[in-house]
């Protein structure tokens, strides 16, 4: 094998099986040579000047990475949420943000535009250039559901990837100009700034706005308890403790009380 198709093959490794004309013309290639790969189908057009080598399986991160490159863009909303781990969202079409002075249109990419390039936060998650998660939060709220965003704000303070702070400037930055999404994005903060306790999951969350739904006060979060000498026994997900009810399955599962021990 040629010096030029290592290293060809060796950058559509870490591109999820992608490489760039424009790469494959840095590392040697020729346009004959790039045109001899598609005739014979050694590699397969994606987007116009992004192909796939052929032997390599189709995934939805591929398809991602080829939107991003066909556009020059970055992985934004809905799919930035799923590469960070973000809550409930789910694989779907790739989802993109690009400046608002580029141009692109493709039925099977979904496109935003942006004047506010300098605020994307750009970062690389699976080798593939994404908002950074505070532009992510903002963006989701322009596309989804309130409760959505709230669990991904909550799913992205428990893996300690944004803190309170960069959250308000986030919400500060992006409300002076109008962003879509910020209302959302306001609405989870005005409710949750401050929060010390973050659900343990995504059903907690859901069950503490349902009991709030239902005209009940909202419980406290990860309530821990401890014994009169101070020994920590157990954390609950959920609690009234001035009512001394709480969900006491995740006690059980922690701790059992010493014979005699005082609460």
């Amino acid at each position: 094998m040629r010096d030029v198709d290592r290293r060809i093959l060796g950058m559509a490794r870490r591109q999820h099986g992608l490489i760039r004309r424009r790469q494959a013309l840095a590392l040697g290639l020729t346009p004959d040579a790039i045109r001899h790969r598609t005739g014979t189908g050694a590699w397969a057009p994606v987007y116009r000047s992004v192909y796939r080598m052929a032997a390599v399986e189709i995934t939805w991160h591929q398809r991602v990475l080829a939107a991003c490159f066909a556009a020059d863009g970055l992985a934004s909303h809905r799919t930035a949420a799923v590469l960070w781990g973000l809550g409930s969202v789910r694989p779907g079409r790739p989802e993109i943000t690009i400046p608002r002075q580029r141009r692109i249109k493709t039925p099977d990419i979904r496109v935003h535009q942006s004047t506010q390039a300098e605020s994307f936060g750009r970062r690389v998650v699976d080798s593939i250039p994404t908002t950074g998660v505070a532009r992510t939060l903002v963006d989701l709220g322009a596309v989804v559901r309130v409760d959505q965003v709230e669990e991904a704000v909550d799913d992205a303070r428990r893996r300690r990837l944004v803190d309170w702070i960069e959250l308000h400037d986030a919400l500060v930055r992006h409300a002076r100009r109008g962003r879509d999404g910020v209302g959302a994005f306001r609405a989870v903060l005005e409710e949750r700034y401050g929060d010390s306790a973050v659900p343990d999951s995504v059903f907690n969350r859901r069950v503490q706005r349902l009991l709030v739904d239902h005209g009940l006060p909202p419980p406290l979060m990860e309530h821990e308890i401890h014994t009169a000498d101070g020994a920590f026994v157990a954390r609950l997900d959920l609690a009234y403790p001035e009512r001394l009810v709480a969900d006491v399955r995740a006690a059980h599962r922690q701790a059992k009380l010493r014979p005699g021990a005082a609460l």
